[in-house]
């Protein structure tokens, strides 16, 4: 997303993080955030990133990466933690095992991490040192392999976990990006929810967007080729819109043969190379105004959604994540490789034409 529209004077209080997640969050709201509920947000941020982030050694993911014979590691909001991994068992299940967060080990060996994340679009290109787990590192299972016995690589489906206690047997490198900072981004609606229960607003999170409004928004939708042009424009009532593109996370690697490729961080965890066929995703999980709705985590959803649809079949993510009357649970566009677009029958956008 390149902007949003809406009445001047309709979200006119603006609170912002600006670290926050790697990319920043913004809240415009119809009231204001006061400094009780804005130190509120802000340790909960904290919290999740010290539990999540696999760019800090110090976090529980980053002591399970370090863990030489694994162990049990107990999330400290354990209802959120297996909400979230609940989903990724959903998402796991739907891609055939595209979308794993033991991706992580794959990112890594790409060189995204710590030292790559905060330079992304200053610095893209990215040569790795021959002393650093990313030497070296090619992108096709073979290279791979030659690190890993085969069939010696963690996968999601062989990590357990239950009331937000993950157990392991050896190291793991885990990354809940496809879903984590969407995850958030519901937090902190909650948290409006619940302290402004009358506040219209919006919570940014660099295209992950939560909405509680009146009437609908309109939202640009960022070109994956020209950041600063839009392909269409979508009005977004209560509820998710998230977008996924590999524009902005991009990087240059030297492998060991001297040859120079550009990678993502958008992967098929299935043999980890970047996703090729989808330029862009969009995808929207509405809710009830009043912030009532079967879907407790809709921008979690549509932000692994989002991430989903770049290595998953629309139709099999369609069939699988239906609500209990069977309604769809989210509409969705993307983008081809060709530029060409196929959308959901009520995706709430219009795309622009040549």
């Amino acid at each position: 997303m390149i902007g949003m529209s809406t009445s001047p004077n309709r979200f006119s209080h603006i609170t912002a993080f600006p670290n926050a997640l790697g990319t920043g969050m913004i809240i415009s709201s119809s009231q204001p955030i006061d400094d009780g509920l804005h130190g509120t947000m802000a340790t909960a941020i904290e919290s999740f990133e010290a539990a999540f982030s696999r760019f800090r050694d110090d976090s529980l993911v980053g002591r399970i990466a370090h863990a030489r014979h694994g162990g049990d590691f107990v999330f400290p909001d354990p209802q959120t933690a297996e909400s979230l991994f609940t989903l990724y068992d959903q998402l796991f299940a739907a891609s055939g095992g595209a979308i794993d967060p033991t991706v992580g080990e794959e990112l890594t060996r790409l060189g995204y991490d710590a030292r790559l994340v905060f330079r992304m679009d200053r610095e893209p290109e990215y040569q790795p040192d021959h002393d650093h787990p990313a030497a070296g590192t090619a992108v096709s299972t073979a290279n791979r392999n030659a690190d890993h016995a085969e069939g010696d690589r963690s996968t999601w489906d062989s990590i357990t976990h239950t009331n937000g206690t993950i157990s392991t047997t050896r190291p793991v490198r885990l990354d809940f990006g496809a879903a984590g900072k969407g995850m958030m981004v519901d937090l902190l609606g909650r948290m409006i929810e619940r302290e402004l229960p009358d506040a219209e607003y919006v919570v940014d999170a660099g295209g992950d967007l939560r909405v509680r409004a009146d009437s609908p928004i309109r939202v640009a939708l960022e070109d994956p080729d020209d950041p600063s042009r839009a392909v269409g424009v979508a009005e977004i009532g209560s509820g998710a819109f998230c977008a996924s593109a590999p524009s902005r996370r991009h990087w240059r690697v030297r492998f060991a043969e001297g040859a120079v490729n550009e990678v993502h961080h958008l992967l098929d965890a299935r043999d980890g190379r970047p996703a090729s066929e989808v330029k862009a995703t969009w995808v929207h999980v509405p809710t009830k105004s009043t912030g009532s709705s079967d879907e407790q985590h809709p921008t979690a959803l549509a932000d692994g959604l989002a991430t989903a649809l770049f290595v998953t079949d629309p139709a099999i993510l369609a069939d699988r994540f239906t609500n209990a009357a069977g309604t769809l649970r989210f509409q969705c566009a993307l983008m081809q490789a060709d530029r060409t677009v196929a959308a959901s029958s009520n995706f709430p956008a219009d795309f622009f034409t040549a």
